[in-house]
């Protein structure tokens, strides 16, 4: 056993971070029907963290593609702080747990994920359609936008998705 966990190379060690932020991570990540506040304050009158980092993301639309009525508010995406440059965002695409490094970059609102790995459940065809749709443009995203409880991912100029923030 221990021959086996030394032998990792660096790309196993990675999927093996992947996969327990993914088992772990997109646990408390369960999509539900919400209602965004106007504000920065939660219900006891704090202000809330502001930052991509401050909760999880609920999907509320594609711009890109089509996404069925019922569809919507049931993917959803976390960023986790990691060391380094290269965090990990995990959640739920409609059917499936994922997770995938990211890069982040605040102050100019830059962003990129990648190397999105999944559990492989199968769903209805608008399920898997969407789930498809949703990682090609997580993997595509460039920049983003914070306004309040409201998160844009954008592919260069053009916004991919709308996201707003778990209460």
């Amino acid at each position: 056993m221990i021959e086996v966990y030394l032998k990792l190379t660096m790309k196993g060690f990675q999927r093996w971070v992947l996969i327990s932020c993914l088992l772990l991570g997109a646990q408390a990540c369960e999509p539900e029907e919400i209602t965004p506040s106007s504000d920065n304050a939660d219900h006891s009158g704090e202000i809330i963290d502001t930052s991509i980092f401050g909760g999880e993301w609920i999907l509320i639309d594609y711009k890109n593609a089509w996404l069925p009525t019922d569809l919507r508010y049931k993917a959803c995406l976390k960023f986790n702080r990691s060391q380094g440059d290269i965090h990990i965002a995990t959640g739920i695409s409609f059917v499936n747990q994922y997770s995938g490094g990211c890069k982040l970059d605040e102050e100019h609102g830059l962003l990129s994920v990648d190397n999105i790995i999944s559990t492989k459940m199968g769903g209805t065809p608008d399920e898997n359609s969407a789930e498809e749709n949703y990682f090609k443009n997580l993997m595509s995203v460039k920049s983003y936008e914070l306004a309040g409880d409201y998160l844009t991912l954008y592919f260069d100029n053009k916004e991919v998705g709308y996201f707003v923030r778990k209460k």
